[in-house]
């Protein structure tokens, strides 16, 4: 059964989430949503969710294999480190130096290396050897930090490589068994002093504002690639903003009808001006098109929710009219 069948928009209880922000769904349709084959040249709201579903799986799994590549990289760059410190800590003669490489190889997330206790300065000419005691004690952070930075990079691939796995196997299983969702992007709003015009309003004034602040995790100088779980505390309400601004072409599509309740989508751009403020997710729901592409969707379902919106639609036209 091929990924973009077209399906009632069904998940199981054992299907795989895919967490991605508005903008990434959107790159990923760019980038992969041809790949679904005829389905992505048809209308219809489940067609399009189809595509979406598809790409940003496929955008999630791409990203993932690079994420654990990346993190393999930085993993042998500072085990090549520690081996370089501990040889040179055991030149010293520092007995037990070894045992950074086992901490280093260790999943244990409890487990804490003591630099004092254990290692012994065994070997070291105890008169007139501060310069290499001193030598040795900065050493032996130095492969502390290293050994627990190792220990993270190994942790955070194993979780990666099993979320990766999973989607993989959802991904062969077919679109039931991969739901998508959208989350915001990891900000908040915070409160800023900025200094006023002195020209205009005088010396030593200013005003608050607001402002939106980045607060991804940073650990060991990069941005931290949020793991599934990480995700899906940041999932946002059916109608509230992600926080994203999706280029030309895309919309967020909200309905009853889609499985999360919202989907991104690349549509064609109508210049069609609407009288009067009508709700955009009434809007969106005329996007019913393309039933002859779903030959599992049931075509009652269709003609009510049509009929629905377009009861939905007068109502906003008629208390338009009263209003003017």
């Amino acid at each position: 059964m091929a990924f973009y069948e077209v399906s009632l928009g069904y998940v199981g209880l054992g299907a795989t989430t895919v967490f991605r922000t508005a903008q990434q769904a959107a790159a990923d349709i760019e980038e992969f949503g041809k790949d679904a084959g005829d389905v992505a040249k048809q209308g219809g709201l489940f067609n399009q969710q189809a595509v979406f579903k598809y790409a940003a799986s496929k955008g999630r799994l791409r990203d993932l294999q690079v994420e654990v590549d990346a993190l393999n990289d930085k993993a042998m760059t500072a085990q090549n480190q520690l081996v370089t410190i501990v040889k040179e800590l055991e030149g010293l003669g520092v007995t037990g130096a070894g045992d950074y490489l086992k901490m280093a190889g260790s999943m244990a997330v409890s487990y804490v290396f003591p630099i004092f206790g254990v290692l012994k300065f065994a070997g070291l000419d105890m008169f007139g050897s501060n310069k290499k005691k001193k030598r040795a004690q900065t050493l032996m952070k130095q492969a502390e930090t290293l050994a627990t930075e190792i220990q993270y990079y190994s942790r955070r691939m194993q979780m990666l490589q099993q979320e990766g796995v999973a989607l993989a196997s959802s991904i062969e299983k077919g679109e039931r068994e991969v739901q998508v969702q959208l989350v915001a992007l990891p900000r908040k709003q915070v409160t800023v002093q900025v200094d006023a015009d002195p020209e205009k309003f005088g010396k030593n004034r200013y005003f608050a504002r607001k402002k939106d602040v980045d607060v991804s995790t940073i650990k060991y100088g990069r941005k931290e690639f949020a793991s599934q779980e990480e995700l899906a505390q940041r999932t946002a309400g059916k109608v509230d903003p992600s926080g994203d601004r999706l280029p030309v072409g895309f919309q967020t599509i909200y309905s009853p009808v889609l499985e999360s309740g919202r989907i991104v989508a690349k549509v064609p751009q109508v210049n069609t001006t609407l009288p009067g403020p009508v709700d955009r997710r009434v809007v969106y729901g005329g996007l019913l098109s393309g039933v002859d592409a779903m030959d599992t969707f049931d075509l009652q379902n269709v003609t009510i929710t049509g009929a629905i919106v377009v009861g939905v639609l007068a109502y906003f036209l008629l208390d338009w009219k009263e209003r003017k």
